[in-house]
């Protein structure tokens, strides 16, 4: 994957960190901490990937890793708004 693509796949690293520093979790600290660990990663990736130190495999492997991380915080909000 090139930068040029992989810029235009993750849109701007300074727009993805103007968005991850707006968002705030309010709700239990699992679901805080759930958050925190999928932003991290995401800025990871992010970086890695820009500094051409993940190729395009293992820039998907992070991100599937990602999504069930993502799917964790989403469960736990939901259990969380389901009490």
């Amino acid at each position: 994957m090139s930068e040029k693509q992989f810029i235009q796949l993750t849109d701007d690293d300074g727009q993805l960190s103007t968005v991850s520093a707006d968002v705030q979790v309010v709700g239990s600290a699992q679901a805080a901490s759930f958050a925190e660990a999928v932003r991290k990663d995401l800025n990871d990736i992010l970086n890695l990937g820009l500094s051409n130190r993940l190729s395009g495999e293992e820039i998907n492997t992070r991100v599937t890793s990602n999504e069930h991380m993502l799917g964790r915080f989403i469960r736990a909000v939901h259990d969380e708004l389901n009490k």
